[in-house]
């Protein structure tokens, strides 16, 4: 019985791709606030409420972005508080692999690239430039690189929609750092906004440039 409600709730979630990218937020409000009302508490197994529970505070941990809405949707029902052990999250992307952790560890991701992305990334942070940082790094015995990196604010657009009034702010840091990886002769591979966040550090939008797995050192002006 128990799985079968889960599902239900995961079938539920996965209508979240046909909902308008600014309503998804909303959406799984509105979803677990319907789920938890008095009328329907008995029919919900303690599981399936504790879910609820953590999704809501992901849900304000992650500012509703639609990050933290993807990680929900794709993960409800192995969702562990911030207090409690590591575990490793679901999350389907295009390119490399990228492992979200949950429980103790939240916000924090794993990255798995290839040595020439991870030597053009490394580069890119020790010029300074304003990037998603590698926290920690081992090389693998395929030669590749398991990189720790953290999670680093809302889709740059996204961003922009809720804070019309940082457009200068926040169009001056991506051309810095565009401007930057030219000067280091570093090539990222792909500069779409998707790949810019902006998280707010001391009441100050932050823009930095994520996703190296294509990145590598430009051999133009070796």
């Amino acid at each position: 019985m128990l799985e079968k409600q889960i599902l239900a709730v995961k079938n539920t979630l996965s209508q979240i791709n046909f909902i308008p990218e600014s309503r998804r937020g909303k959406f799984l409000l509105n979803l677990f606030g319907n789920i938890g009302k008095k009328d329907y508490t008995s029919l919900v197994p303690r599981q399936i409420s504790n879910q609820i529970k953590i999704s809501k505070q992901l849900l304000k941990e992650y500012n509703q972005s639609l990050y933290g809405i993807k990680l929900i949707s794709e993960n409800f029902g192995k969702l562990k508080p911030s207090n409690t052990s590591v575990s490793r999250l679901n999350f389907e992307k295009t390119g490399s692999e990228l492992i979200p952790l949950g429980g103790k560890l939240n916000k924090f991701i794993i990255r798995k690239i290839n040595a020439d992305s991870f030597t053009a990334w490394k580069k890119a942070q020790d010029n300074e430039i304003s990037i998603e940082p590698i926290l920690r790094f081992k090389k693998t015995p395929d030669g590749n690189y398991r990189v720790i990196t953290r999670y680093c604010g809302k889709k740059f657009l996204e961003f922009l929609n809720e804070h019309p009034e940082s457009y200068a702010e926040i169009y001056k840091q991506k051309k810095e750092i565009l401007d930057n990886l030219r000067f280091y002769n570093i090539e990222h591979g792909h500069t779409h906004e998707n790949n810019f966040v902006v998280e707010m550090e001391h009441n100050k939008p932050i823009v930095r440039l994520i996703d190296f797995d294509q990145a590598s050192i430009s051999k133009k002006y070796n």
